[in-house]
């Protein structure tokens, strides 16, 4: 491995990183995945780790290597020390989650980390898919992106700097969405902003803006359907249009999900006694959502007491692990997390790619339920 050079006024030590062996590898990899856990980190604890043989290219079970931890906690000089370490290539690695070290620490708002890692070659969008008709370009949607990730979560500085690297905005996820659809339906009106006032033509911004996702939804049909009232307000100052032809209707979703959803308790419990099933599935080759993550998620605390009250399972789990806590969470329902707390939900839980309630708390912001979730 390569040395890592002494630098002046640290405290760190002044041997260079050896390998010491396999004997105690595990063991000092997994030290090393536990203190970047941590708060805070020293150059020195890092150096002392990897120089006892902990693995820079090591991956947890859920497919983070250290660098992944260290962006996602903004542990800035641990950062540098890892990829100083690792192969130019390692620095794009994904998690199980599709996710990059960028991608995590954009999604946190670790600005200062996002530039170090773009510094360092890291990519800002996907590299673009083969396509086997030469005639069509070559496609680079249907990846989620680090600027999506921060826009989602309302990350002003971490947009503004992703765009002027060079960030495409125009990229859209699989459903269709871009960014500016992901901040218009959270309600980030200064990530909306930035999004937008970036274009200085007034036709070109209003076609921007104006963008449909696969069923012809667009940004200020998200906003208009959260109740954003300040993006809904700006967004049709800058041209924005409600798409008059759009008639798509979720018809996977059951009525009882829906009701949840808009919180509408009586109908929920007509329809319980009626006999619909209380832990029914949403498209349970897709998602798998239940009734009570459908109100989790919007925040119905009145309909989650009274499907927890009809022994609606609160372990329950979707395709992708998640738990009607992390639904909570990452909505930033206080409420109902509070109230599943307190009927015992598992907080330490993790998703197939690792998350647990409290980071998806802290990946959208809400940094005072994320505390109230720390394990």
């Amino acid at each position: 491995m390569r040395p890592y050079p002494i630098l002046t006024g640290t405290t760190q030590p002044t041997h260079t990183l050896q390998n010491t062996g396999n004997l105690n590898e595990e063991l000092f990899n997994e030290e090393l995945f536990s203190l970047l856990k941590n708060d805070i980190v020293t150059e020195a604890e890092i150096i002392d780790l990897l120089g006892k043989g902990a693995k820079v290219e090591t991956r947890d079970k859920y497919g983070w290597t250290p660098l992944m931890h260290a962006a996602w906690n903004g542990h800035y000089e641990a950062a540098e020390i890892l990829i100083k370490q690792i192969k130019a290539e390692e620095i794009n690695a994904k998690n199980k989650g599709d996710m990059t070290a960028l991608m995590l620490a954009s999604w946190r708002g670790k600005t200062k980390m996002v530039n170090l890692l773009i510094e360092n070659k890291a990519k800002i969008s996907p590299d673009p898919k083969p396509n086997l008709n030469p005639e069509q370009k070559p496609d680079k949607d249907a990846e989620m992106t680090a600027l999506m990730l921060a826009s989602w979560a309302g990350r002003v500085d971490t947009v503004e700097l992703l765009l002027k690297k060079g960030a495409d905005p125009n990229l859209k996820y699989k459903d269709g969405r871009t960014a500016l659809m992901f901040a218009s339906w959270a309600g980030h009106i200064g990530v909306v902003k930035k999004l937008v006032e970036r274009i200085t033509n007034t036709d070109e911004r209003k076609a921007f803006i104006n963008k449909q996702n696969n069923v012809g939804k667009n940004a200020l049909m998200y906003a208009k359907e959260e109740g954003k009232s300040d993006v809904e307000e700006f967004l049709i100052s800058e041209g924005g249009e409600v798409n008059l032809n759009f008639t798509y209707i979720d018809t996977e979703m059951s009525p009882l999900m829906l009701a949840a959803y808009k919180g509408d308790l009586e109908k929920v419990k007509n329809l319980l006694d009626s006999g619909s099933k209380v832990d029914e599935r949403y498209r349970i080759d897709k998602d798998g959502r239940t009734p009570l993550m459908w109100a989790a998620w919007a925040g119905r605390r009145e309909v989650v007491e009274e499907l927890v009250r009809r022994n609606a399972k609160m372990d329950a789990v979707d395709v992708d692990e998640r738990t009607v806590l992390m639904w909570a969470a990452r909505s930033g329902q206080s409420e109902v997390v509070e109230f599943l707390l307190s009927k015992f939900a598992d907080n330490s839980k993790r998703n197939k790619d690792g998350l647990t309630a409290e980071m998806y708390a802290s990946a959208f912001g809400f940094d005072d339920l994320a505390r109230k979730l720390a394990v």
